[in-house]
């Protein structure tokens, strides 16, 4: 073995195979600028704990809590 298979093989190894993260991680509150971790905000029904601010939701994730778990039938028009 050689010095060029132990040092640079691996760093190359390293550098190639990084793993993704998402960009969406962190939301940021439009009313008071918090930042607040995606889970959390989920967690939380969509409103920011700092401030109170209500985010907007999706109308299938609306209807789901609406509804006694999430059991609902769709009309197709």
């Amino acid at each position: 073995m050689n010095w060029i298979n132990n040092i640079v093989r691996p760093k190359i190894r390293s550098f190639l195979n990084k793993k993704e993260s998402p960009d969406n991680l962190w939301v940021k509150c439009p009313v008071s600028g918090e930042m607040v971790f995606y889970k959390d905000l989920e967690a939380n029904q969509w409103v920011v704990p700092g401030s109170g601010h209500h985010m907007r939701i999706k109308a299938r994730d609306r209807l789901g809590s609406f509804f006694d778990g999430g059991a609902y039938e769709e009309l197709g028009f």
